[in-house]
């Protein structure tokens, strides 16, 4: 199984971080200057790396991340009922990590 790590922005952007950099993060041995004071939402998605047959097996979870003056992860948080962004953002993040990790077509649920 994969596992991809993706914190979207206030711009707009989508930056995926590698499963390393995603742990020292967490650990808060590692800071992101750039998120310094904010909340970000967050989407780690899970890909089975096996496909049974034609079944490819996909899991999300997601947060809102709040970082501290330095950058340094704080606390995550559920995101409040009715946060469509979230949802956009699990759609959008597993498009990502299926483009990324398989070339053949594939439908979209």
């Amino acid at each position: 199984m994969s596992v991809k790590h993706y914190l979207l922005t206030t711009e707009g952007e989508i930056r995926e971080y590698d499963p390393e950099r995603a742990a020292q993060v967490a650990a808060r041995d590692t800071a992101l200057p750039e998120f310094a004071g904010r909340d970000i939402h967050y989407v780690q998605v899970w890909v089975d790396d096996a496909p049974k047959g034609n079944e490819l097996h996909v899991r999300t979870a997601g947060a809102i991340v709040h970082f501290d003056d330095t950058g340094r992860f704080e606390e995550a948080t559920m995101p409040e009922d009715g946060d469509d962004t979230l949802r956009f953002a699990h759609d959008t993040c597993i498009q990502l990590a299926l483009e990324q990790s398989y070339q053949e077509p594939y439908t979209l649920h």
